[in-house]
């Protein structure tokens, strides 16, 4: 049974269709493993690679224990960075603060264009702009 190539149903015929089985065999193990690709994708996704979920964040700590980060591995375009917005809190600002000053300073339009945005002893925000690509 393990022998494919004894088997009768693996041997080309031209009655009533030609037929090359040694081709249709080779489509059959691409389309296979199309089908482990397509599960595997799925499993990662169910599992947060592409959003939300185990495998999306990361938490670590340090050796002492007295630090701990906790971050997404992926930040993903046009999604709100969490660790932004708790760093944004923790300042008294919003990110309305952060594009005003973006604006004026830089000329800069989107927050994905924002390479480093710092809060100066004075007050004041400076920015620094992405490199363009």
């Amino acid at each position: 049974m393990n022998d494919e190539s004894g088997h009768t149903d693996y041997h080309s015929r031209d009655y009533p269709v030609r037929e090359d089985m040694a081709h249709q065999v080779k489509v059959w193990q691409f389309e296979r493993w199309g089908w482990y690709f397509l599960a595997l994708v799925v499993l990662l996704a169910l599992l947060g690679l592409f959003s939300r979920g185990p495998l999306s964040t990361r938490d670590v700590q340090g050796d002492d224990g007295k630090v701990r980060v906790q971050y997404e591995r992926f930040h993903r375009h046009g999604s709100t960075n969490p660790i932004l917005h708790k760093r944004l809190r923790h300042a008294r600002l919003i990110e309305a603060d952060v594009m005003e000053a973006a604006r004026s300073s830089q000329g800069i339009e989107t927050l994905e264009q924002i390479k480093f945005a710092i809060l100066e002893r004075n007050g004041k925000i400076s920015v620094i702009a992405q490199e363009p690509s």
